[in-house]
């Protein structure tokens, strides 16, 4: 399998479902029926942990509906991630299986900041 082809929004999708499956969770797809732009992705794992994910092939950034829909989400107290690796897969379900609520929210919060001005500090994009 070609580097390109692991990266794939599809690949990452189906990566992130089995990541999901070996934490005794499931990584369900979402599709509203009457609005678009929410995260591919719910997550739900032990401990009533759970969180939204929105997919991108790597390098791809959410539209600015789809910004909208993950500051929504944020700003109701849940936690949203755009995974565009399997490395940031990892870190987004590291987060939720052992972030304290005070690390999640500023990891949301760093998210957040990055997106709006487009700069990253060097890490891989949660």
């Amino acid at each position: 399998m070609s580097r390109h082809s692991e990266e794939s929004e599809k690949a990452l999708e189906r990566y992130l479902c089995e990541r999901a499956k070996e934490q005794d969770g499931l990584a369900l797809k979402f599709a509203s029926a009457t609005q678009t732009g929410w995260p591919d992705r719910v997550v739900l794992l032990p401990g009533g942990r759970s969180l939204w994910v929105e997919v991108k092939s790597r390098g791809k950034r959410p539209t600015a509906l789809q910004w909208l829909r993950l500051q929504w989400l944020r700003r109701h107290g849940h936690t949203a991630y755009v995974c565009d690796s399997r490395a940031a897969i990892e870190a987004a379900l590291e987060a939720a299986l052992n972030a304290s609520p005070a690390e999640a929210e500023a990891q949301d919060q760093r998210l957040t900041i990055e997106q709006e001005t487009g700069e990253e500090d060097g890490e891989e994009e949660v």
